[in-house]
């Protein structure tokens, strides 16, 4: 589902949440189509500024879980690179700085746990470029499980992939507490086989 509406006119998630608020929403963040985990919308403009106040002033919190068939050369590490559109902005690739069009991007990840098959990821986002996640993890010869737009041999059913926006970290409006906020994984088995997953 998407989170807004789009050009497909499927059913999307802020039309579903301003009906069953019954008051309009601002969407906070964003989620590729295929992808699950947190969505973030406010009812005020004044949570809408300051959100992007925290994402502005890199106070913001973003962490998203993976899951792949391979494994990267280093199991942990920063890495910073270049995004650039396709035309129609219909997917990205890791380019060359030199490149006018591209956008610098950076994140971080960890391997959590290891099952015989599959590894599970922890990403957190520096930046929000688009489909960021998904292209590193190509570049890592490491694409995302289901996703064959960005190198996975083969598709899921429904085409969902193993990405998951897990956890948002943010200060309160008046900043007294920090806000953590965890999204549970879907009902899959395919994530029901790392243990981490089990005790959180």
């Amino acid at each position: 589902m998407p989170v807004q509406p789009d050009q497909s006119g499927d059913a999307n998630l802020l039309t579903a949440a301003q009906a069953y608020c019954k008051r309009s929403l601002h969407v906070l963040t964003r989620l590729d189509r295929p992808a699950s985990g947190l969505v973030l919308m406010s009812k005020t403009s004044k949570a809408h500024r300051h959100f992007h106040e925290l994402q502005s002033n890199h106070t913001l919190t973003r962490k998203y879980w993976a899951i792949t068939a391979e494994r990267p050369e280093i199991d942990q590490q920063k890495v910073t690179g270049y995004i650039q559109r396709t035309r129609g902005n219909r997917s990205v690739w890791v380019s060359e700085p030199t490149d006018p069009a591209a956008e610098e991007a950076s994140l971080r990840y960890a391997i959590l746990e290891a099952s015989d098959r599959y590894f599970l990821w922890e990403i957190e986002l520096f930046t929000g470029r688009h489909h960021q996640i998904r292209a590193f993890l190509q570049q890592l010869n490491c694409p995302i499980r289901g996703d064959v737009k960005y190198g996975y041999r083969r598709s899921n059913p429904q085409h969902h992939i193993q990405l998951h926006a897990r956890e948002m970290q943010f200060d309160d409006l008046d900043g007294s507490s920090r806000q953590v906020i965890i999204a549970p994984t879907p009902a899959d088995t395919i994530w029901s086989v790392f243990s981490i997953n089990q005790s959180k």
